[in-house]
């Protein structure tokens, strides 16, 4: 049995385009940043929102609900 392996070497004009996603906001320019959201927003509790103003389309919304322990985000219907 063989094992076969393949090895893709990638330039830096290659890494910089598998950073920056083909979609942009207008007058954006540069690299994605990662990071945790309460390095980039401040979080606040609270009843803004009323249920029966929620729509299927639209700008999506993160509530308290849709965030697990482990800080990932459930996209899905509210836990």
């Amino acid at each position: 049995m063989k094992v076969r392996q393949n090895i893709t070497i990638i330039n830096d004009k290659e890494k910089q385009d598998m950073n920056e996603p083909k979609i942009r906001f207008q007058g954006f320019e540069g690299e994605w940043k990662s990071g945790k959201v309460e390095e980039v927003t401040a979080l606040q509790g609270g009843y803004a929102f009323l249920s029966s103003s929620f729509c299927k389309d639209g700008v999506p919304i993160v509530r308290i609900a849709n965030i697990l322990h482990s800080g990932e985000i459930f996209w899905g219907k509210a836990i």
